[in-house]
């Protein structure tokens, strides 16, 4: 209604052209971004509304921005439509609508005010609410009006039900799309506090308990509008302008993205339908979804198998689907991948029927880390969500641990052996070679220099410093990437999700050992129904295809092994693969591959006999996946740079072999002056300063775990050249020594002396007894409860798992009951509240 107000009634008053104007309406509801299409939102070919934002946009665009209200100069309030009334605001919550008509509505008929205002009848998130409303009219007589309030579309569908039965008859039936009203619109900001619709909900019965004017026909500036332009309530202007009738615009909930694909069987179209769906990070849950699906096909049962990622998949495929496998990976505290934020919010939604998954049999995979006190949390939700709605469990939930010796094979193997059972699915058997998936077909060029993987872009290495003195046990350096000539943008506290690129001579070794021309130029094609990877159909030589896409310096996995056999033509050596694949060479295979951390390019030294061709490789040789970085500046101050600060990873074998981080190393050996191009990504991240600079900050940096925070302290840097007010902020930073591994200390030390955190540091080898950061915290509980439960502060860690994380929270918990008075269970639930909050952030690796 504002927009058609703006482009008519003020386009008038100003005396401007309404296509001259641009109008954005900010909204707490999505579907408001495809009602702007609607036809009869625009006048002579001018739409109404230019573009919609929704609330969670305008609060992003307030913190990348670094606006804080509490210090903005004083300005009057801009109110285009003059006064406001409480009828107004409840039109948010469920039951608003209702309760203002009726104040209006009662008074019209009656000719006297609705005797309480506040009609608790309409109000509360039930799912339907009926009542009946004694009107006195002037006559003298009494007019029953019958009422109902739908919260949410699955109580609509309900209350239509029985209005169509003839079971109910109502005067006016309010419908609120969303649980809750407005207050819960799908373009609202997202809260961990389950309890946000309802300080949402008195939040706006407060207001308008306070406001002057309550009803909407007391309102004089709207009164005015009608008088001057809308002529009366209900004339042909007002109909014309302000009201709109239904047209069907239905469509699907989720779509694709990109590369939009049809839903039929990625491979075998026979059979029993197995649907297996992917939400992936960085790429880790797709590779495990890509192993099932190719176990299937090796199966005695013959599976048509679906394999997509999850925004790539109808929801009515998945309601379809009968028996469905889901594998995800948990991001951050608790979060689902990206690619996962639509499917998880429709499956989540109160509108489904308790039974929508009835036919449908489930096994999900989760993967994460243990140190993270939300491990394989998204899988969690997803599992009981789904069962919530009808799905019968395939398996028990399985949960890979990437601390786990065997990292996700820990849990994997034993998990995948029980879904085959419970499909009644045994290995086929017999050595014979598969028809191959893809076919990598030659080609006379490509273009150059070769465009980086698809979501990636290339950024300049311009600089690259050792920041540790020679001899410690581990090195570290400072990167940076030069943003010119791309479209990326960051914000503090933001992960870079870098591409790391397998050695040369690994390369050339391989190429020679499998008798293929590193140069040849090549471009993949998926045979029948197949996929083909991100990237591959591209025209690329199969050094680039080695180098970049396949991660042939990755440790390799049981089924790697077991997908050799085939190709295996020396007898010794086929039962070797045998033994080792089988539940009697676990412990075999875990002492002599697992801990020995052998990587794909390196199997084919050790089993001489293999011979397998391009075709089959890029099915077996699992993608290659970047590797997440804390990003440790901030945009305030390097708009156009990125700056990393990374320990390289290095270690020993059992057997002594050397070994290395492929991405770390990668970094190292990097040339600035040859002016390397790095495939990255930049991804958001929980890890970030409060948008409110007021808000204190405490945060414990435990070796590189530091870089993040550095990030920060620039953040803060920035807002104080800029004048702006910022709360307490206390830096904790443990390592080994000051003068061997206390990472970026002069900055750190610089900014204490400006007054911008204090910086305590714990060195654990610079005297007899080991000092480490939960020392320093537990030295001084009134500075921990000060910052952390007196008030809402945020609370950041980044650094090994293990303990400390754990004692770290012990700490802060304790800081409540000795410095802050508080029992032990009030402890728990004060921090707790700062959980639900989202100002507890722990990233551990």
């Amino acid at each position: 209604m504002m927009g058609a107000l703006i482009k008519s009634y003020y386009a008038k008053k100003l005396g401007v052209a309404p296509s001259q104007i641009f109008s954005c309406s900010v909204m707490p509801c999505t579907a408001k971004k495809q009602e702007i299409a609607r036809a009869q939102l625009s006048t002579d070919g001018v739409a109404d509304i230019d573009a919609v934002i929704t609330t969670r946009e305008l609060g992003k665009l307030v913190r990348k921005h670094h606006i804080v209200f509490n210090q903005l100069p004083e300005s009057k309030f801009d109110c285009p439509l003059g006064s406001g009334t409480g009828a107004a605001i409840i039109f948010g919550a469920t039951g608003g609508v209702m309760e203002a008509a009726l104040r209006t509505a009662y008074e019209l008929a009656s000719g006297t005010p609705l005797p309480v205002l506040n009609y608790a009848p309409v109000r509360g998130f039930d799912g339907i609410k009926e009542a009946m409303v004694e009107v006195p009219l002037p006559t003298g007589e009494k007019k029953t009006l019958r009422i109902a309030v739908a919260s949410g579309i699955k109580y609509a569908q309900k209350l239509l039900d029985g209005i169509r039965a003839g079971e109910k008859e109502y005067h006016f039936v309010e419908v609120m799309a969303c649980p809750g009203g407005c207050i819960g619109g799908g373009g609202q900001p997202r809260s961990l506090n389950p309890n946000i619709l309802q300080k949402r909900t008195e939040a706006i019965y407060n207001i308008d308990e306070r406001s002057t004017l309550r009803r909407s026909h007391e309102n004089p500036d709207i009164a005015q509008l009608y008088k001057e332009f809308l002529e009366k309530p209900l004339s042909h202007k007002s109909h014309e302008l302000l009201h709109t009738h239904y047209s069907d615009r239905s469509g699907i909930v989720f779509r694709p993205t990109e590369d939009e694909e049809d839903d039929s069987p990625s491979t075998n179209v026979e059979g029993t339908p197995l649907t297996i769906v992917y939400a992936t990070q960085t790429g880790n849950s797709k590779e495990i979804a890509k192993r099932i699906a190719s176990e299937a096909k090796n199966k005695d049962v013959e599976f048509a198998v679906t394999l997509k990622p999850i925004e790539k998949i109808n929801p009515e495929t998945l309601i379809k689907s009968g028996l469905l496998v889901y594998v995800t990976s948990t991001f951050g505290m608790g979060e689902h991948p990206d690619n996962a934020a639509n499917f998880w919010e429709w499956l989540e939604s109160s509108d489904h029927a308790e039974n929508l998954f009835e036919n449908t049999r489930v096994g999900v995979f989760g993967i994460g880390s243990s140190s993270y006190p939300m491990f394989c949390q998204a899988a969690i939700e997803v599992d009981d969500r789904m069962k919530a709605l009808g799905a019968k469990s395939l398996v028990p939930l399985g949960m890979g641990d990437e601390l786990h010796p065997e990292k996700y094979e820990g849990a994997l193997g034993p998990w995948m052996e029980q879904l085959w059972d419970a499909l009644g699915a045994a290995d086929a058997g017999g050595c014979q070679i598969p028809e191959p998936k893809f076919t990598c077909v030659r080609t006379a060029s490509m273009q150059m220099p070769p465009p980086p993987p698809p979501k990636f872009q290339y950024v300049r290495l311009s600089h690259s410093e050792k920041i540790t003195p020679n001899g410690v046990p581990r090195d570290a350096y400072k990167f940076h990437f030069e943003l010119e000539n791309t479209t990326l943008t960051y914000e503090t506290g933001f992960h870079i999700s870098i591409l790391a690129r397998a050695p040369t001579d690994v390369v050339d070794t391989l190429c020679k050992r499998l008798s293929i021309d590193p140069e040849m130029v090549i471009t993949v094609r998926g045979n029948g129904d197949t996929e083909v990877p991100p990237g591959l159909s591209r025209s690329l030589t199969v050094r680039e295809v080695f180098g970049l896409y396949l991660d042939v310096c990755g440790p390799i996995t049981k089924s790697f092994l077991k997908s050799l056999i085939p190709f295996t033509t020396d007898r010794s050596e086929r039962e070797r693969l045998l033994h080792l694949t089988a539940k009697e060479g676990k412990d075999e295979f875990a002492e002599q591959f697992v801990a020995e951390s052998v990587r794909y390019h390196e199997v084919f030294d050790m089993f001489k006999s293999v011979s397998v061709s391009l075709d089959y490789l890029i099915e077996m040789i699992p993608g290659n996946n970047p590797r997440l970085y804390s990003i440790a500046s901030s945009h305030m101050m390097h708009p156009e740079q990125i700056q990393l600060v990374i320990g390289i990873v290095d270690w020993k074998t059992a057997k002594g072999t050397m070994r290395y981080g492929q991405c770390t190393r990668y970094l190292k050996d990097l040339n600035v002056f040859e002016n390397p191009m790095v495939a990255v990504q930049i991804k958001s991240s929980p890890l970030q300063p409060p948008s409110d600079p007021m808000v204190p900050i405490t945060c414990v940096g435990l070796g590189s775990g530091i870089a993040p925070f550095r990030s920060f302290m620039q953040h803060r840097e920035a807002l104080y050249n800029r004048g702006i007010m910022q709360g307490k902020c206390t830096i904790y930073f443990g390592c080994r020594r000051r003068n061997e591994d206390a990472l970026c200390i002069d900055e750190f030390e610089k900014w204490e002396k400006m007054g911008l955190c204090d910086y305590v540091t714990a060195f654990s080898r610079e005297q007899a007894k080991k000092v480490y950061v939960t020392h320093r915290m537990r030295e001084n509980p009134e500075r921990v409860w000060n910052s952390l439960g007196a008030v809402d502060g945020f609370f950041g860690y980044c650094g090994p798992a293990g303990r400390t994380p754990e004692d770290i929270v012990s700490i802060i918990k304790d800081s409540m009951v000795t410095a802050g008075g508080l029992t032990a269970d009030g402890a728990q639930k004060r921090y707790d509240e700062l959980c639900d909050k989202g100002l507890v952030v722990i990233e551990a690796w």
